[in-house]
């Protein structure tokens, strides 16, 4: 396959990393609501700052993971060799 091939291939990639990483999120979502109203609960205003370190941590998690699996390009590795 020529040029446009590879394009497809790309735009595919992006596609499926973009309705993957939606839906996953759209499920932890409902997931860290949870766990952060009982946070909140717990301490007021630690439990609100916990709860969006929780919220970073998994945002992150699932674009490490979908673009290890996707793309294979492992997230970990680079940052290990930019350090």
């Amino acid at each position: 396959m020529g040029l446009g091939g590879g394009l497809l291939n790309i735009l595919l990639k992006y596609f499926l990393h973009g309705v993957s990483f939606s839906f996953l999120r759209l499920v932890l979502a409902i997931v860290w609501t949870i766990i952060a109203v009982a946070l909140v609960f717990i301490g007021s205003i630690i439990g609100l700052i916990i709860g969006f370190l929780v919220l970073f941590y998994i945002i992150g998690g699932i674009n490490a993971v979908l673009t290890d699996l996707i793309r294979g390009v492992s997230i970990l590795k680079r940052i290990g060799k930019a350090c």
